[in-house]
């Protein structure tokens, strides 16, 4: 990224809202700075040649700006000053007000103004207004801190100082992520973020009319020219059909798709892009270049290196991997063992078999395989028995393909759905799954004093869509706190339906530690291989008929083998877990606390009080976690980033669900607490944590809670 910061421009927004600040007030320092600045875009030209001629009371040239104009004509009638302004390109057909009694409107009134804008508010901030709003649109706090900087400055006998576009910069970190394939947590905040959201598929065309409904009213109306330039985009093979538009928010977001899905894209108006990018173009020619560089070096050597490898020295590779396997302790909260039992069922030929019903006129066999599909009717009989259900799925791979299915299926009878939000610990993908099934999204937070839902936002939602078919989705990748499920039934409309994926949580429910509601219009799921140490698998659990109906048919249009195997090693978990998985979730749920305390003497622990925890995980906000995590693992503690809840950055988070399987002590706890806490406050770490972490390891090799009278098959 920092090789690319040569091409982030400076920040228009915040340079016109500083410079009309210097208008007004009757500074030059605007003029002397743009006038020293090299590859300035056309607003912020705009603004020098709009100052010089607001203090030489000439006719005032905005240029294409709407920022820029609404700001000066509003002072203008504050002022009553009269002065004339000169509107350029697409300025000159946009609709804006022009009543001078605006200026006696609050900044709320001045919201409603031109489908929404903020630009008013602005204004009348700008000349002088002191209310500040609760919860302001994002480009009016934006307003709010200019001022405060302005001021400030000013008092202290200095002048404002610039900033770079962190909106581009947000962008520019996106796309690279996203053309280097890496996990990408995007959230548009602002309408200019909608152009590069949209194409990207990180915001619908709904969403976005709901969010900013201001966005019809810019160069474009750009709701409706994001959907013709995204239809022209996939299209176009040659110069004879282009990228027609014009409006520079939308030919760099387009641009920008097509390095990413290797697209080649012309443009008509690529000049456009100058209003608020000019380096964009060479931002985008050194991007290529880089990665045509790295792509050739990596893929020589990689195949360089590989070609020669024989089939002895790949057996070898892996069996370095199971070495070093064993040398290491996983404290990821999403991973388990399965017992000796349970693995064994992949070595069966069974594994291989499909277990498919073939209709014969009109009945069902499954010839030669009827023992096998008892056995599945086993596994999902008990599952049901044991969860209070009627009705169990088991066809699903992991939570995400539950994800995906499970929106497919309640989309064909509803079109909107409330999510958790990632900011509160909600899954990452959900929100791309739900726009890609054609839902109209809401995100939803938590209440981080109860670390339970908010409430107050979800009144926001209910009284939103309360006439309106709702689909709730809730799966929180990060989970210190279970969900009081009973407690949100009660509180949306009876038509609504509730899916909670307890991925996390699965082995606390199976075993009733923790307790769902029975309702018709709720029902869960997840993968089974967290707490619930099975295997890759998932399933989803109804007391609804009509539901378990329409999500089931989905699955079986979208799987054919349901991996035989898998089941196997599910249902011999699902008897271990019945004999053995309460104790187990209480030796978790035990020493997660135990060690969220040792951790907590000397490291910031965020979760709820008093134990910072009520699940298996621990949440640690810490400073550069890149350097933790990568030294963590270098003594043989592994680990991954994770965004923490209620603070906006990755920090760590821990899950000993593992580790209590094979045995963990609280003795252990002590020394992997003072090995983490040596890495966090970055004190010498020296070779005897390695060797405790290799004995912990070695030590801890032995998997409890498994049936005593069979090792494996």
């Amino acid at each position: 990224m920092k090789k690319f910061n040569e091409f982030i421009p400076l920040d228009k927004s915040w340079l016109t809202r500083v410079g009309v600040l210097d208008i007004v007030n009757g500074y030059i320092d605007i003029e002397k700075f743009i006038n020293n600045q090299k590859d300035t875009n056309d607003d912020i030209v705009a603004i020098r040649n709009a100052s010089i001629a607001w203090r030489n009371n000439e006719k005032i040239n905005v240029g294409e700006s709407a920022t820029l104009y609404r700001l000066l004509q509003f002072a203008s009638w504050k002022l009553k000053l009269n002065k004339t302004f000169i509107k350029e390109g697409s300025l000159k057909d946009r609709k804006i007000t022009d009543n001078p009694n605006i200026v006696n409107f609050n900044q709320t009134k001045l919201l409603n103004l031109d489908n929404g804008t903020t630009q008013w508010a602005t204004a009348t901030v700008i000349c002088g207004d002191k209310e500040r709003l609760d919860n302001p649109p994002q480009k009016l706090k934006e307003t709010y801190d200019a001022v405060l900087h302005w001021e400030t400055q000013r008092k202290k006998g200095l002048c404002w100082e610039p900033k770079y576009d962190e909106t581009i910069e947000r962008q520019i970190k996106t796309f690279l992520d996203l053309l280097n394939a890496k996990e990408v947590n995007y959230i548009p905040l602002c309408s200019d973020d909608y152009c590069f959201a949209r194409v990207f598929n990180f915001i619908n065309k709904k969403n976005g009319e709901n969010f900013w409904p201001s966005l019809i009213g810019h160069e474009t109306n750009r709701i409706e020219e994001m959907e013709r330039a995204i239809k022209e985009a996939e299209e176009t093979a040659n110069e004879t059909n282009s990228i027609t538009s014009k409006d520079h928010r939308v030919i760099q977001a387009l641009a920008m798709w097509g390095v990413v899905n290797k697209r080649k894209l012309f443009f008509e108006s690529p000049n456009s892009i100058n209003k608020s990018w000019p380096k964009f173009w060479k931002f985008l020619e050194s991007v290529k270049r880089e990665k045509n560089n790295n792509y050739s070096k990596n893929i020589n050597k990689s195949n360089h290196r590989d070609k020669k490898l024989s089939d002895k020295k790949i057996i070898n590779l892996i069996s370095d991997e199971i070495k070093k396997e064993l040398n290491t302790i996983s404290l990821i909260p999403s991973e388990n063992v399965m017992s000796r039992l349970a693995s064994s069922a992949y070595t069966l030929r069974s594994n291989n078999r499909y277990v498919i019903k073939s209709k014969i006129g009109s009945r069902y066999f499954m010839p030669g395989r009827e023992n096998l599909g008892r056995i599945i009717a086993i596994l999902e009989n008990k599952l049901c028995s044991t969860y209070g259900v009627e009705f169990s799925i088991t066809k699903g791979f992991s939570g995400i393909h539950n994800m995906d299915i499970v929106m497919s299926a309640i989309g064909k009878i509803m079109k909107k759905i409330v999510i958790l939000s990632i900011q509160s610990g909600g899954h990452s993908k959900t929100i791309g799954v739900a726009l890609k099934n054609g839902f109209e999204v809401e995100a939803l937070n938590l209440n981080f004093d109860t670390w339970d839902l908010d409430y107050k936002d979800l009144g926001r939602i209910v009284k939103k869509w309360e006439t309106e078919k709702v689909f709730i989705y809730l799966d929180h990748t990060v989970s210190v706190n279970p969900l009081n499920i009973e407690r949100l039934m009660q509180k949306i409309p009876k038509s609504w339906i509730v899916y909670y994926d307890i991925s996390h949580l699965q082995l606390f429910y199976f075993t009733h530690v923790f307790k769902f509601p029975k309702s018709q219009n709720f029902f869960f799921g997840g993968s089974t291989h967290k707490t619930f140490s099975g295997p890759q698998k998932s399933m989803v659990l109804l007391n609804n008929k009509k539901l378990y109906d329409l999500v089931d048919a989905e699955f079986v249009k979208n799987t054919s083998s349901v991996h035989t195997g898998s089941l196997l090693a599910l249902l011999i978990t699902v008897l271990e877990m019945e004999k053995f998985g309460e104790k187990y979730a209480k030796d978790i749920l035990g020493k997660t606390k135990l060690f969220a305390k040792m951790l907590s003497r000397e490291l910031d622990i965020v979760g709820p009080l008093p134990y910072f925890t009520n699940t298996h995980q621990i949440c640690i906000d810490v400073p550069n976690i890149s350097q933790i995590t990568q030294k963590l693992a270098s003594i043989g503690v592994i680990t991954l980033p994770m965004r923490i809840p209620s603070k906006g950055r990755s920090g760590l988070r821990f899950g000993i669900q593992e580790l209590c399987r094979l045995g963990l002590k609280n003795n252990d706890l002590q020394v992997l607490s003072k090995i983490i806490i040596a890495c966090v406050k970055d004190r010498k770490v020296n070779t005897k944590f390695n060797i405790q972490i290799k004995n912990l390891a070695k030590r801890l090799n032995y998997i409890k809670y498994a049936l005593p009278y069979k090792k494996y098959f």
